[in-house]
């Protein structure tokens, strides 16, 4: 390998590290957080059930440390450039020199763009780096064993890598024709052997130790892909190339230094000219909020939304969380789209996203009981069965508070298995063993403050009374109290919103949001503009004046969506939720 290729490599390996590691540090977050990775026989065992088990537990060792994303880049990076690498080791069986070394990343370029799917899971790179490993070994085996090896290794190898075993097999099957030479009859014995073989094994295996899974999985693959039943077209084109690229780039003739760069320029250019393709902005901004809340990055949140303006409740429940933790919730609220009082929160989809952000929200209020459970919900919703390290971790501090110990040492024993969470779930254990030790922690204390000493049941439609109950009992809990007025703001319960009101403070400014809903209440009572109180500032009198001016001459005024028009209380009473409101012109 030269000087070029190896800067070639470098400049690659950069800017997957950009593009996922600084661009998309959400992607390393959804991955790791719907696994649970765990040291021990049992969890190995498992996974060695199935054929391309041993390739998934692969995979998901890795992932274990996308808990940082610097970190989860470098490998994402390291692995692409390994299976790069090993496809120019393979084309070199083909009579590939250095000159068309960049040539062999075209492979790893569409597994890059492909696996911007947050559903691709990492068990098919995994498994294209060891099939192509394999075919390095492969050629170390003498001419006459060959036979013999194959008969023995193509089973294992299936077992091993899954979907993984038809990259090896053609790759293996194009090695003996070229040093054997091409004659038609015996390339088709050799293909049909190969292919007689694998399916024998398939279909033993189908009908025996994997008669639970859909055929389809056993095929293409257990846990390539997350759902179930749905192999992407996709799949197959990143399978293919890796079988194609080795020969093509094998009968490239040399080439000069000028065309060695050309080529490396184009490669490396080409995921970031690609990525949109597979990148959706609409579920990779509710990724990036979700992370976001997760690392309780409020700042964050609220800034990328100035950007981002959340387009459904799910990301709008992210964005009004942060605003409450910054209190800033009664001030900027409807600068940003909302969507009801599911924005606040969510009642329960059976998704993997929304209810995680939903339960943090549930969390912070302290309402313990609805925190469990919607990490419960969420944790069983993750379509292929796996557990979670983040949604476990919270269940098992959520019993912890709510004095149910047993439980949660059932949850914080499966987490000290785990790397990263293991000296967290040995602390909690400490204070379930010690529970005066809880209240050590300043956050977990807060919380337990603002839980109601006995459980109740509630329905979310009446979830403005739950959240003044929350503040009644603790007037310390004021994210409770900002949440109960933004409830009834949104489901415009005026009479509750005034009853609320009174447990502002007097002597402290009133937030703009609350000064609007006020100045519309009066408005309604007096039917006239004049005389309003003075916590009503004259920016929101003069702007509810020139609204109620421009709705009585013309609704249909495009001034009406317009700033500061649009981003008040009275925009979202007249014109409805935030999906209206983005389609205003």
């Amino acid at each position: 390998m030269n000087k070029i290729n190896a800067i070639i490599l470098s400049l690659f390996a950069a800017v997957i590290y950009v593009c996922y590691g600084v661009v998309h540090p959400e992607w390393f977050n959804y991955h790791e957080q719907y696994q649970l990775f765990m040291f021990g026989w049992d969890y190995l065992s498992e996974r060695l059930s199935y054929a391309s088990g041993l390739t998934v537990y692969v995979s998901e060792f890795l992932v274990q440390f996308y808990m940082f994303p610097y970190v989860g880049a470098a490998i994402w990076a390291g692995l692409l450039v390994l299976i790069g690498w090993l496809v120019w080791r393979v084309a070199r069986f083909f009579g590939a020199d250095n000159s068309h070394l960049p040539l062999s990343l075209l492979p790893s370029v569409l597994l890059a763009v492909y696996c911007g799917d947050q559903y691709v899971m990492m068990a098919l790179p995994v498994a294209v780096a060891s099939a192509l490993a394999l075919t390095l070994l492969y050629d170390k085996i003498s001419d006459g064993r060959r036979g013999y090896w194959q008969l023995l290794m193509l089973p294992l190898v299936y077992w091993v890598i899954g979907y993984g075993v038809w990259i090896y097999a053609a790759i293996c099957i194009a090695i003996d024709r070229r040093k054997f030479g091409y004659d038609f009859v015996k390339t088709l014995a050799f293909v049909g052997g190969y292919v007689l073989e694998l399916l024998a094994v398939i279909i033993i295996v189908g009908y025996t130790v994997m008669r639970q899974y859909p055929f389809i999985d056993i095929i293409c693959g257990v846990n390539y892909y997350r759902e179930r039943l749905v192999v992407p077209f996709m799949q197959h084109i990143v399978a293919l190339s890796a079988i194609v690229t080795p020969m093509v780039v094998g009968c490239l003739r040399s080439s000069g230094r000028t065309v060695n760069i050309i080529e490396g320029g184009v490669v490396v250019l080409a995921f970031p000219l690609l990525m949109p393709i597979s990148h959706d902005k609409n579920i990779y901004s509710l990724l990036k909020i979700d992370y976001l809340v997760r690392i309780q990055e409020w700042d964050a949140v609220i800034k990328f939304c100035e950007k981002n303006p959340p387009i459904d409740d799910m990301a709008c429940t992210g964005l009004n969380l942060a605003l409450a933790m910054k209190g800033q919730l009664p001030e900027r609220m409807f600068e940003f789209p909302q969507y009801g009082q599911n924005g606040l929160i969510s009642m329960f989809a059976r998704d993997m996203v929304s209810c995680g952000i939903t339960a943090e929200a549930c969390y912070y209020l302290g309402l313990i009981n609805s925190a469990l459970r919607y990490n419960y919900d969420t944790q069983a919703a993750i379509i292929n069965c796996n557990m979670s390290g983040r949604f476990t971790r919270r269940i098992a501090e959520a019993y912890m508070l709510d004095g149910n110990y047993e439980l949660a040492r059932k949850y914080a024993d499966m987490l000290r298995k785990t790397l990263y969470y293991s000296s967290w779930a040995g602390k909690l254990l400490e204070c379930c063993d010690d529970p005066s030790l809880i209240t050590q922690n300043k956050r977990r204390a807060r919380i337990l403050r603002f839980r109601l000493p006995k459980d109740q049941l509630f329905m979310l439609i009446d979830m403005d009374e739950m959240l003044t109950n929350l503040y009644k009992h603790c007037p310390e809990n004021v994210i409770a109290l900002q949440y109960s007025l933004a409830c009834s703001m949104l489901n415009v319960k005026m009479q509750n919103f005034v009853m609320s009101m009174s447990q502002v403070k007097k002597d402290e400014r009133v937030p703009k949001a609350y000064q609007e809903a006020l100045a519309f209440v009066y408005l309604q009572n007096t039917g006239t503009l004049q005389n309003m109180p003075d916590y009503i500032s004259k920016e929101v009198k003069d702007n509810l004046e020139v609204f109620n001016r421009l709705m009585n001459t013309n609704p249909n005024n495009p001034d009406l969506h317009k700033s500061p028009l649009l981003q008040t209380f009275w925009h979202y009473v007249v014109f409805g939720r935030g999906e209206q409101r983005c389609q205003t012109p």
